[in-house]
């Protein structure tokens, strides 16, 4: 009398589109240099019974298992050639085409495709997909005369080259890459694959305090980087191209039900940052208020065109719309009073932007516009700098101080733009501000 695990091996047997296997596990796989068990073909079509043996059909030289599929059009494409490369080398390689859909599906394409008569095909398969796990097909699985797995392929090694060097004994192919997919979940690649990508996340504390990378035309990708910051900052950098400061809150103008999530609240002494009640409402806030934001592309674009699309993104992710207005503001105006003092176009290639190291003055390649926007950085408790002069080359600075006892003053710096012919004015000027309309709620 049988046990019951003998009756559900035999129905399982029987069971049709089920390879019969010896010695193999549902849950093996094989890959390249394993020598694969003695399949059992079924459901055949184009082939004198309804099932054939693996080594029936490699015996002679070479087996190529193809997945494939009806509503693929690359692995329609490959059989009529499949098929031309089978006829021609009846004697010594077999084609098996192997598909999951239904026998009354393949019964009905063969019929639609008479020219195909030449390969094997096999329908309703479970099993072998899973021996020979794949994403995307065609796949072809490439096997000796000796039951080995010698290479695994894609369409584009269908060679009638490669068949004859395989069947002279050189078995060196272009491996198929196959990275596990499931269309139902994110697209996993390396980073150096993508060509373009934007990533919104919350706060990830794990990675420390926040910053922000903008783009540069002069590198040979274009990326705007800002990790755990808040949405002020990613409004601003899309619309005003420039890194947010918190002197820059008194150039936003909010239209906003709500404008708790706009501002960081603020930890000023020390006794703020170890009251736990304070420090876990902050918590809070930053776990919901605080986002890490990559805009990118692989090759460079101009920045103008990239901040373009960050706008649409930023309008669509935070549910906003703002706009850049000029107002009367009152800045520092640099403004020339001897042209012939100023300094020279710069001749080098390499920009480095305006800076203070130790006791130099330092920038290269820059142009007024682009220092008067690092100077409003510098001097972050100042009004804004701007650019009056009318030049729009490049130039230089090197500039060396003996001491800066009280730092780097605006008086310091007045001292030293009177030295190359020009001046700085506080003055009532056109200066943009950005005007932020929140459509929450």
């Amino acid at each position: 009398m049988m046990n019951l695990r003998s009756i559900i091996i035999i129905l399982l047997l029987a069971l049709p589109g089920l390879p019969v296997m010896a010695q193999s596990s549902a849950s093996q796989t094989y890959k390249i240099g394993d020598q694969i068990p003695d399949f059992e073909f079924r459901n055949l079509e184009n082939a004198a019974g309804s099932t054939q043996n693996a080594s029936h059909l490699y015996k002679d030289g070479l087996l190529i298992i193809n997945f494939w599929a009806t509503w693929c059009i690359p692995c329609i494409r490959e059989l009529p050639y499949l098929d031309s490369i089978q006829a021609k080398n009846k004697q010594h390689m077999h084609v098996i085409c192997v598909t999951d859909q239904s026998k009354d599906k393949l019964k009905g394409f063969l019929a639609s495709n008479p020219g195909l008569s030449n390969l094997l095909f096999s329908s309703c398969d479970t099993t072998l997909k899973k021996f020979f796990p794949h994403s995307a097909i065609p796949h072809n699985v490439w096997i000796d005369k000796n039951g080995f797995v010698k290479a695994i392929t894609g369409d584009d090694e269908i060679t009638v080259t490669n068949i004859d060097k395989f069947l002279a004994g050189q078995t060196s192919l272009n491996q198929k890459r196959d990275l596990p997919f499931d269309f139902e979940k994110p697209l996993v690649v390396a980073d150096s694959e993508f060509i373009y990508r934007s990533i919104f996340t919350k706060d990830k504390d794990e990675i420390g305090t926040g910053g922000v990378w903008l783009p540069d035309s002069m590198q040979q990708h274009t990326r705007f980087f800002g990790w755990n910051i808040p949405k002020t900052t990613i409004i601003w950098a899309a619309y005003m191209k420039s890194v947010f400061s918190t002197k820059d809150y008194k150039l936003i103008e909010f239209h906003a039900k709500d404008t708790s999530t706009y501002y960081v609240p603020s930890h000023i002494n020390h006794a703020e940052w170890e009251d736990s009640v304070k420090m876990k409402k902050y918590k809070l806030w930053r776990k919901e208020n605080l986002y890490c934001y990559e805009f990118s592309f692989r090759y460079r674009i101009n920045c103008d065109s990239l901040y373009a699309v960050m706008v649409k993104e930023v309008n669509l992710f935070f549910n906003v719309s703002a706009k850049v207005e000029n107002r009367k503001t009152n800045c520092w105006v640099i403004t020339k009073i001897r042209s012939d003092e100023s300094p020279a176009p710069s001749k080098d290639t390499t920009a480095i932007g305006l800076h203070l190291y130790q006791l130099s003055l330092i920038a290269q390649r820059q142009t007024w516009k682009q220092l008067a926007a690092r100077l409003t950085d510098m001097y972050d408790q100042e009004p804004p700098f701007v650019d009056g002069t009318g030049t729009t080359f490049p130039v230089n600075i090197n500039q060396r101080f003996t001491s800066l006892p009280n730092g780097f003053t605006i008086d310091v710096l007045r001292k030293y733009l009177n030295s190359i012919g020009l001046d700085i004015k506080l003055e009532r000027v056109d200066y943009p501000h950005l005007v932020i309309y929140d459509h929450n709620n």
